[in-house]
């Protein structure tokens, strides 16, 4: 299966009629609006290795559309509804082209996806369609269509994306884009849905953005890396520090009236808690503490501090919630909750108390409550323990959320699982504001557990209804900038390739993945891809689309697989042209100088400000009328400084005839009057003459 090509009739103000031949297997054209297409030998179907079935590279000028085109291939049904349409009326129009196989007679089997007002009507005419079909059709601005090709003509077999079976699957389950875009790059298009779930829509074939990596692969790719498997990107090794942004002071800092009604009640219930910040477990002076108090102290302060965040950031605000005030207290809001301490001491982790206790209404009362659960625990086992602290822990949980969430609370249900997963980590690990690991060749069984809980957990947290990404974090220390973005690459095409896993064609979007990259490793980004999706177990085929403004990548691709992009005329639409189409130029190969000198990179080679420089030179140069030893010693040092040699080679030889020149012009009067026939000294004068620029006068002496 492959996505060959792609037409945009229109989209936005600056997009018109630009076709998209992705594939060197098959030659496609959409002119006079018949769509034709024509399977031709491939002499470079491995060119990029066994794990890449195709590369689409599209390059050019910032603002030139490079962004906006990926958009178009990776954003899931819904968005292309909200982007495109306007009420009644659709703005935008294009399609794209999957090869799906061929059928049982041999025929061609395609696949088209459409975005348009009437579909695709207005963009091709040879095709044969149903009249149920058009019905159909005709009510959908956004679908997956199936089609055989015979004799030029595309011809419905009836089925859409979602209703066309091969080998039990369907199509809109076979193909798949996976969006490997930086968080913090989203277009303005994806920004207003945030990230992408992963609900299936069937009329498209299925898209899903890989915003973030998963930090178990993060942890596998990094040890990749260090063991060598990826030739060209070496690793030493990384320290992974696990901690948590709990911060239950920050309506000290934010809510004034929180400070004035609430702050000191809240302080009382902190210095109840046995919090790490009271307790000096390192200090020399403690030597009765014993080996295994360090994760002991970590765990219960983390207990503490967890059940302090609960009540400030969650509970308050619900207490402080008008529509929960509006709809009244129950009667038990104000009940002694001795009443009720076999039913708290009982409580389980996704439990909730509101139909017992009442919903939270008033914070201090709330308050209140908790501080004589405090002391009743403290009364009952002598002191706050770890068990006490799970019982707290429930009973505040337990506070925070509704009756008919019950199945899916899991703020407390995560906190016990860390903790359960952190008593299998040795006591070495633990420092007072994390758990620190040093990832190095050899390997590390505690951490690889803790990191695949953990990327677990965060996998589940929307369902499961808990605040992991918000409270704990996994931090990769000692990495570069650099490092950590090729890291994130390389962990985020396992990622993809493993939620897409049964999937026959997959489609890796990424958009200027070599950004901010040392040019070493943007000179060796595609090898370094390419041995990385070779390591992937994928039995489909991949196909990789990626922007750049990198002609050290370019220099990697076949001319057939390069788009350039450039803005024309005063209303700057899009012109999108294969670079083997355009005058025979090529890039594969290419010196790197005349990459960045295709005007779809810069307009020169070397920065504008020493260009500058070296315009003035070579007019101050050219314009030199006197032998004056200081200047000249001075515009020498300047061209000694430059460092490409044939500039630096061209300036020295017009500096040093214009030497010469001047040399000749300061000793005139002295060659004149050596010369003693009266013929040769005219011609010597005229020659002199226009050496300096004068027209000769044959009336002077």
């Amino acid at each position: 299966m492959e996505l060959i090509f792609a037409y945009i009739k229109k989209f936005g103000d600056y997009i018109y009629e630009q076709s998209i031949p992705l594939s060197n297997n098959f030659a496609v054209r959409l002119e006079n609006k018949i769509l034709t297409v024509q399977e031709k030998k491939n002499y470079f179907h491995d060119f990029y290795g066994n794990g890449i079935k195709n590369l689409s590279v599209f390059v050019g000028k910032n603002g030139s559309g490079k962004t906006t085109v990926l958009d178009i291939f990776g954003m899931k049904r819904r968005d292309r509804l909200i982007s495109s349409a306007d009420k009644n009326k659709v703005t935008d129009e294009y399609l794209l082209l999957y090869y799906i196989g061929k059928d049982d007679e041999g025929q061609g089997i395609f696949g088209i996806e459409v975005l348009g007002s009437n579909v695709f009507y207005d963009m091709f005419t040879n095709y044969d369609r149903g009249g149920d079909d058009d019905r159909y059709d005709k009510e959908k601005t956004s679908i997956g269509l199936v089609f055989k090709y015979n004799d030029g003509h595309f011809i419905s077999i009836g089925k859409h994306f979602f209703n066309y079976i091969s080998n039990g699957e369907k199509l809109s389950d076979m193909m798949g884009y996976a969006y490997l875009n930086e968080s913090y790059r989203y277009s303005s298009r994806n920004e207003r849905y945030g990230i992408y779930n992963h609900n299936k829509e069937d009329y498209i074939a299925e898209r899903k953005m890989y915003p973030y990596s998963n930090v178990y692969t993060k942890y596998l790719s990094i040890c990749q890396c260090i063991k060598n498997e990826i030739e060209g990107f070496d690793l030493d090794k990384v320290k992974v520090i696990l901690y948590d942004e709990i911060d239950y002071n920050y309506l000290e800092r934010s809510d004034e009236y929180y400070r004035d009604q609430y702050e000191d009640t809240v302080e009382e219930i902190q210095k109840m808690l046995p919090l790490w910040v009271r307790i000096n477990i390192f200090s020399n002076q403690n030597t009765q503490v014993k080996e295994t108090s360090r994760k002991e102290k970590y765990i219960i302060d983390l207990y503490a501090r967890y059940i302090l965040d609960m009540l400030v950031n969650d509970l308050y605000p619900l207490c402080k919630d008008e529509r929960r005030t509006k709809r009244g207290r129950t009667e038990r809001v104000e009940a002694d909750v001795m009443r009720d301490i076999e039913y708290i001491m009982n409580l389980q982790s996704s439990d909730s108390s509101y139909e017992r206790l009442g919903e939270p209404a008033d914070f201090g009362e709330e308050l209140s409550r908790v501080k004589k659960v405090i002391l009743y625990l403290k009364e009952k086992f002598g002191e706050i323990n770890r068990s006490c602290l799970k019982i707290l822990a429930r009973y505040v949980g337990s506070r925070i959320h509704e009756v008919e969430e019950n199945t899916d609370f899991g703020y407390v249900d995560i906190l016990e699982q860390m903790i359960g997963e952190m008593f299998g980590i040795p006591e070495q690990y633990f420092q007072k504001d994390g758990i620190e690991f040093l990832v190095n060749e050899s390997p590390n069984p505690y951490l690889e557990k803790y990191l695949e809980k953990f990327s677990h957990w965060e996998q589940i947290k929307e369902d499961w209804h808990s605040d992991i990404g918000n409270k704990f974090k996994v931090d990769f220390a000692q990495l570069s900038e650099g490092e950590e973005r090729f890291i994130d690459i390389i962990a985020k095409i396992r990622d993809s390739i493993i939620g897409n896993k049964e999937k026959e064609l997959l489609i890796l979007i990424m958009d200027e993945p070599d950004q901010a990259l040392h040019p070493e490793w943007s000179r060796r980004f595609i090898e370094i891809m390419v041995q990385a999706l070779e390591h992937q177990e994928f039995a489909g085929d991949i196909q990789l689309m990626l922007s750049t403004h990198s002609p050290y990548l370019l220099s990697d691709i076949l001319p057939s697989n390069v788009f350039l992009l450039k803005r024309l005329g005063s209303d700057r639409r899009l012109m999108i042209q294969r670079m083997d189409m355009s005058n025979g130029t090529s890039c594969l190969g290419a010196n790197i100088y005349d990459l960045m000198k295709n005007q779809f990179f810069m307009e020169n080679t070397v920065g504008e400000f020493i260009t500058r420089k070296l315009n003035n030179l070579a007019n101050e140069i050219d314009q030199l009328a006197a032998y004056d030893n200081e200047n000249i010693a001075k515009i020498e040092a300047l061209i000694d400084q430059i460092g490409e040699a044939v500039i630096r080679s061209v300036l020295k030889k017009n500096l040093n005839e214009k030497k010469e020149k001047l040399k000749l012009l300061n000793n005139k009067q002295n060659i004149l009057e050596m010369i003693t026939n009266h013929n040769d000294k005219q011609k010597v004068q005229e020659f002199l003459d226009q050496l300096e620029g004068r027209s000769y006068d044959r009336n002077q002496n």
